[in-house]
């Protein structure tokens, strides 16, 4: 089973670099790549996703909202076996990021913040937040908009990272850009920490796991991760970026491949 399509970039800390690191969808697409090494590719991770939302557990003609729906790949991985019937509200943050959905998506695109959705009480049967809780500021406010939206019984997909996500390529982009790195906390919705955040909101919380490991034998994909994060093409530049470069290449040499472990996930949140 392969990781999530998902993000360095756990801490953000304002709405503005939220904004600038997801204008469009390159910074996406440059992280996205990586997840060709994986060891273990199975079902790919958009369709695992789908698998666990799972349309026998909906309603007929089901309302379904995608929260920080990115440029919509979890629905076009999707759609050969999405039920006609359902009705697919997708909403971003990023104008970009919904430019890219609306251009092959048949579905209504919404710009809007989650923690202020523009959806009446109880609009959804489920909301799927994919990747995208670790950059809310405000979660609690976040997540009682979710349940608020949610129907009697409706549920919530909510995916994320285990702390040692991808921890060797963590401990890469920390050491080149030290006190500029957005990832030298700790997650601040995590699978280890996300089902005390999600208990106040919804009666019944499950969680489903995946590990696994990327063999990344192209520097090339490992340094375009890297300078993909916030705050790399300022501070990564000229001797540093070619000893960003040595570095990888060196270790590839070494020991075959850099290795990335993944920990990744999701909770399964009933109202």
């Amino acid at each position: 089973m392969p990781p999530a399509r998902t993000h360095l970039t756990d801490l953000i800390p304002s709405k503005d670099q939220l904004r600038e690191q997801y204008r469009d969808a390159s910074n996406l697409h440059a992280r996205s790549a990586i997840y060709r090494y994986a060891t273990n590719p199975g079902v790919p991770w958009p369709r695992w996703v789908f698998d666990q939302v799972d349309p026998a557990r909906l309603p007929p003609a089901a309302r379904v909202l995608e929260i920080g729906c990115g440029d919509g790949a979890l629905w076009r991985k999707n759609l050969d076996r999405m039920p006609a019937d359902w009705r697919v509200v997708l909403a971003d943050l990023s104008p970009g990021m919904l430019a890219a959905a609306r251009a092959d998506l048949p579905f209504p695109c919404v710009q809007c913040d989650a923690e202020r959705l523009p959806f009446r009480d109880g609009s959804f049967d489920v909301v799927i937040a994919n990747h995208m809780l670790y950059h809310v500021s405000d979660r609690p406010r976040a997540l009682a908009e979710f349940r608020r939206a949610l129907a009697r019984g409706g549920r919530l997909i909510a995916a994320t990272n285990g702390e040692d996500h991808q921890g060797a390529m963590k401990e890469l982009i920390n050491e080149f850009l030290g006190p500029a790195s957005p990832l030298s906390q700790g997650m601040p919705f995590s699978l280890e920490n996300g089902e005390a955040q999600l208990r106040p909101f919804f009666s019944h919380v499950e969680l489903k796991r995946l590990r696994g490991e990327l063999r990344v034998t192209d520097p090339a994909a490992v340094v375009a991760y890297v300078m993909s994060v916030t705050g790399a093409p300022e501070h990564i530049t000229g001797p540093r970026l070619e000893e960003l470069w040595q570095r990888v290449r060196e270790q590839i040499a070494r020991e075959g491949a850099f290795a990335v472990p993944t920990d990744v996930g999701l909770f399964d949140a009933t109202v």
